[in-house]
């Protein structure tokens, strides 16, 4: 891992989307980190990634718990959250933890590269190819 390149955490307990995701974002510029659960997100919260990529439907708990966790230790880290989720009142529920950006699966390339480079820092913009 090239340790000048911005790092990104996903959080994501589907291993193929996991695994996708790692790729086109290492792509993408990013030095990925990525995990199953919302035990193994907090704790690589040390880390200081510039983006973290959460699902709200975790194996563990709710991505919530993450989100809430970056957002009460004053984290600056940017959050996205990635979800399947259409119930409209549990997203609105994610108002006060002030996601950056929440996209839904399936995910368009286009936005999930924009979701997580609109803030500083951001890797070099390149496709996969």
């Amino acid at each position: 891992m090239d340790k000048t390149q911005p790092l990104l955490l996903i959080v994501e307990d589907d291993s193929s989307t996991r695994f996708i995701l790692t790729r086109i974002l290492g792509q993408s510029g990013w030095r990925v980190l990525a995990v199953p659960t919302v035990a193994e997100g907090i704790d690589l919260l040390e880390a200081k990634p510039a983006c973290v990529l959460v699902d709200l439907q975790l194996s563990d708990g709710r991505g919530e718990a993450l989100l809430s966790r970056i957002r009460e230790d004053g984290g600056t880290s940017r959050v996205v959250v990635c979800t399947a989720v259409r119930d409209k009142s549990r997203l609105e529920g994610l108002g006060p933890l002030r996601p950056d950006a929440i996209i839904h699966k399936p995910i368009e390339l286009k936005e999930l590269l924009e979701a997580c480079t609109a803030g500083d820092p951001q890797p070099a913009r390149t496709v996969p190819s």
